[in-house]
């Protein structure tokens, strides 16, 4: 048995950097992981998960956005999180491909 401990990480493949590092640390407010300096590679705490938010061009991928749902995020009010996150996007940033 290879007795597997939690998932470590998630691959999350952007195209906009800058726009993903606003998206979920300052918009979702995640914690970002102080020992992730490179600037093409950012990771996130969500709780036991860590999301790697990443450049596929920098790391010789090529970029394939996630399919729809492929991360769900869990908050206390669905409906308030919508709204904050809709007014974000209307107010200049879009979360697409963040």
């Amino acid at each position: 048995m290879i007795g597997v401990e939690r998932v470590d990480y998630i691959r999350v493949p952007v195209t906009d950097i800058d726009a993903a590092n606003h998206f979920y640390g300052e918009l979702l407010g995640l914690r970002r992981n102080p020992n992730s300096s490179a600037d093409d590679w950012v990771e996130y705490e969500a709780g036991n998960v860590t999301l790697a938010v990443m450049t596929p061009h920098t790391h010789d991928y090529e970029f394939s956005a996630l399919p729809p749902s492929t991360i769900a995020l869990r908050v206390a009010d669905v409906a308030a999180a919508t709204s904050a996150t809709r007014s974000a996007i209307v107010d200049g940033g879009s979360a697409e491909n963040s």
